[in-house]
């Protein structure tokens, strides 16, 4: 049962997940402690992935009100998993697609196997396939 409500965007959480995720990259790149330490990482970059969690789950919440659930039993219903699943994989999986193509072009120790691992664990390392 749907509720019939007006769907509103909240781009200011919108502009604070992105800004997260931006923050979550940089946190990727090589930095010695003083550099992380100069920058203030600890005030700010690395409150990145709390902060993206929070206002997910507040995106969750409201996505749930909005979609007139109202039990653990429909929140996890398997057609609403299923369909939050696809919202991820089908990009993950054109990327990893394209992260397999790159790196089967630049190294040459990759089997389908080693390719399946990765995608089971979420993609490759960058710095083992550089060192190969």
């Amino acid at each position: 049962m749907k509720l019939e409500t007006a769907h509103s965007r909240n781009h200011f959480l919108d502009i604070l997940k992105a800004a997260a995720i931006l923050c979550i990259l940089i946190t990727h790149f090589h930095w010695t402690d003083q550099q992380r330490l100069n920058l203030l990482f600890p005030f700010w970059i690395d409150m990145a992935v709390p902060v993206f969690m929070v206002i997910s789950g507040h995106v969750n919440a409201c996505s749930s009100r909005r979609d007139g659930i109202s039990s653990l039993q429909e929140a996890y219903a398997l057609e609403r998993i299923r369909k939050k699943l696809l919202r991820y994989l089908v990009p993950f999986g054109y990327a990893y697609l394209v992260e397999s193509i790159l790196i089967s072009i630049f190294s040459a120790s990759v089997n389908k196997w080693s390719l399946l691992y990765e995608w089971i664990r979420g993609g490759t390392d960058r710095e083992a396939i550089m060192c190969r």
